[in-house]
């Protein structure tokens, strides 16, 4: 009987080329390359990136309770919405934006990328933004309600104060933060309109003002400077205390800066008359006001 018989064949061993050192030179690269580009995606930017923010419907309720409540006089519950559209800010002193999402903001129709030092001094920090926010919103409410309250004919009274000089300001040395203005060149200043009115029809001259500082009468002269717009200014920034006769209560927290205020002036006239200013129908918009 015969068996197989196994054969083994060898074959002479090819030699082992050497690895190309451009290989290992291409890896580092690119995987640098994807660090880099990691990086530069997450690297902070300087924008800041505006949104759709939440809507309030000021003659409804928030939390249960009306936006918009007067006391002391008669209301009217008003039906539809009229409501105020809000803007949300990501970027700055609320936080830095990355280059991934400012590049992902420009590709949406619904957002805006604005240069942060547009929107924020430097230096401005989140807690700044906030006071500032919030005395805004005090401040337009108290328009809102002044505005409303002179489209209904319902008397109250305004009083201007100094809240802050302009820098080069025409007032500086003449007058100071907190001084109260009553009256200028003899007419009582009922209002900014009337301060206004006075300045420029005084023409660039000098103006009489009539002031309390610390609870005493002052009398001083002013000359006003004209600004680039060809107005006449005082160069002080305003301040106003009002009285009004009911109280008008605006519930809304974490909601700042003044661009609610037509909103606002519009809610709290809806509350004041009979009827629906709205129709029954769904209305938005925003806009600041003045008293």
């Amino acid at each position: 009987m015969t068996q197989p018989v196994h054969v083994e064949t060898f074959s002479p061993e090819e030699p082992t080329r050497p690895r190309d050192p451009r290989f290992r030179a291409m890896a580092v690269s690119g995987g640098l390359a994807v660090v880099l580009c990691t990086a530069a995606v997450l690297l902070p930017s300087p924008y800041v990136i505006e949104s759709p923010g939440p809507t309030f419907n000021t003659i409804g309720e928030v939390d249960g309770q009306p936006l918009i409540q007067v006391e002391g006089t008669e209301s009217y519950p008003p039906e539809g919405e009229l409501d105020l559209t809000t803007v949300f800010v990501s970027g700055g002193p609320n936080g830095p934006v990355n280059v991934l999402q400012t590049f992902r903001a420009w590709a949406d129709p619904h957002e805006t990328v604005v240069p942060e030092q547009l929107v924020y001094p430097e230096g401005t920090t989140s807690s700044q933004v906030e006071e500032q926010n919030a005395v805004a919103m005090t401040s337009s409410q108290e328009s809102a309600i002044a505005a409303a309250l002179s489209h209904e004919g319902i008397d109250f009274t305004e009083e201007l104060s100094v809240a802050g000089l302009a820098t080069g300001s025409a007032s500086e040395g003449l007058l100071r933060e907190g001084d109260v203005l009553r009256a200028i060149d003899g007419e009582a200043i009922g209002n900014i309109g009337t301060l206004r009115s006075a300045l420029r029809e005084a023409g660039g001259a000098p103006v009489a003002l009539s002031i309390l500082r610390d609870g005493a009468p002052l009398d001083l002269s002013v000359t006003p400077k004209e600004s680039p717009e060809g107005d006449f200014q005082l160069g002080i920034l305003l301040a106003s205390t009002f009285d009004f006769p009911f109280d008008v209560t605006i519930q809304l927290d974490n909601v700042g800066g003044p661009s609610a205020g037509t909103m606002f002036a519009l809610g709290i006239i809806d509350t004041l008359t009979e009827g629906d200013l709205t129709g029954g129908r769904h209305f938005a918009g925003t806009g600041t006001i003045d008293s």
